[in-house]
């Protein structure tokens, strides 16, 4: 792809990431997301950024191949290369280790047992449950214990956000608060290009556009003619 102009629509942790892989490599960036750098407070968190809670579960993975496999093993190269490069004095970014499984029924057990003989390489062990008391309103599911994974963590998400906000500042991202209403697709010149429709009648005309929206992404495209059903799951990504 050559350098040229990309508008992300959705400033949460997969449209800023985005916006920062997209700068650092030379493009010009603008990230139009409705929320006045929110994450700055670290407040009211409101997204699939806050449900995610920053976990990172590279080698828990049931599966050891596909797709989703293929994904998970990226991130876990990615993230402590880009915790190094965001994290400023005044934030240090921490992968916190290990990452704890529980099973809730004895059939998960079964699983995760077989799971921690399989992945032993990559650190995985199960847990029994040794506790002589019941702490069954703290942990529901303690009785049928679960699989520890030494290299599999979590990030803590306002922390990451604040980070990322600062870096997109200093890579001179360009920052649009308004809410995207539709995108249209324009032929000018004989080349195809985005005009992305704002609040209060702002448009941009551009040539990549990148939605990170999460489930708010369908309502988007739905406009330009795509019925793609968009779900809560790792790796979702569609070319129009």
């Amino acid at each position: 792809m050559k350098k040229k102009p990309v508008v992300i629509i959705g400033g949460g942790v997969v449209g800023s990431s985005t916006a920062f892989n997209l700068a650092l490599n030379g493009h010009e960036v603008t990230l139009i997301d409705p929320r006045p750098n929110e994450f700055n407070n670290c407040n009211g968190i409101r997204s699939g950024t806050d449900a995610s809670l920053g976990v990172l579960m590279g080698n828990i993975f049931g599966r050891s191949t596909g797709r989703s496999w293929h994904l998970r093993q990226r991130s876990m190269k990615l993230w402590p290369k880009w915790i190094e490069q965001l994290s400023t004095q005044n934030k240090i970014l921490e992968l916190k280790k290990p990452l704890i499984k529980l099973a809730s029924t004895n059939e998960e057990k079964i699983r995760l047992q077989l799971l921690s003989k399989n992945k032993a390489d990559l650190g995985l062990r199960f847990i029994e449950n040794e506790l002589k008391f019941n702490i069954k309103k703290i942990f529901p599911n303690q009785t049928y214990g679960g699989l520890i994974s030494a290299f599999d963590g979590r990030i803590k998400p306002s922390s990451l956000m604040e980070c990322l906000i600062q870096a997109l500042e200093k890579l001179k991202v360009t920052r649009i608060n308004k809410q995207v209403l539709s995108l249209n697709r324009l032929s000018i010149l004989n080349k195809s290009k985005w005009k992305i429709n704002m609040e209060e009648n702002h448009t941009l005309i551009i040539d990549y556009a990148i939605i990170c929206s999460s489930l708010k992404s369908e309502s988007l495209i739905r406009n330009i003619g795509y019925e793609y059903p968009m779900e809560p799951i790792l790796g979702q990504a569609t070319e129009i």
